[in-house]
């Protein structure tokens, strides 16, 4: 059990932006994720309350993985956390593959759209290296205003740009090492 002493609110500081792993879990294999192999490691919410404990605003909060959507419960456990530590969020961001859309994940992301002053957003992660996505998903979540199919111009240039870490750097790395100077940003 992790403990940490309460900060007084005057005590405690603003982030500008966060992330959290909510899982180390995915649904797909992808060649390019830099996360390596699956993990069946979900968060511990205790490292968020902990760290709630410290903050009183977070101005943008992106919840990562892993895949997002096998953890609803963990991203509305987030937003209780926050609400019983008095932390405001202004916005927050959730990229997902939708190869699964639950009710219980809608749900989560509805509650994150009202809990956010400044709202957020959702994108769904869609490329060359993606598995094929069940359309009725893409248009469960397209429904919800804030959510937007991500459509990255996918070959990864065979692989420049990418950091060379987790299974990115297995499939692409290999033969196109890459000083950081020489990848173009835009």
């Amino acid at each position: 059990m992790l403990y940490i002493e309460p900060v007084p609110i005057s005590k405690r500081v603003s982030i500008s932006d966060i992330v959290i792993e909510v899982t180390r879990r995915c649904n797909m294999n992808c060649c390019h994720c830099m996360r390596g192999e699956p993990q069946n490691i979900d968060m511990d919410l205790n490292y968020v309350r902990a760290l709630f404990k410290q903050i009183d605003m977070i101005s943008n909060i992106t919840l990562s993985g892993g895949e997002p959507s096998l953890v609803p419960h963990i991203l509305t456990s987030i937003i209780d956390i926050a609400k019983e530590e008095e932390v405001e969020i202004d916005s927050f961001y959730i990229a997902t593959n939708a190869k699964v859309v639950t009710d219980e994940f809608m749900k989560a992301l509805i509650k994150w759209w009202l809990f956010c002053r400044d709202n957020g957003s959702v994108a769904i992660s869609s490329d060359d290296y993606h598995e094929n996505i069940d359309e009725d998903n893409i248009r469960k979540l397209e429904a919800f205003r804030f959510v937007e199919k991500r459509n990255e111009d996918c070959h990864y240039n065979h692989g420049q740009g990418l950091i060379y870490e987790g299974r990115a750097a297995e499939y692409f790395a290999a033969s196109h090492i890459m000083e950081l100077k020489e990848i173009d940003y835009e």
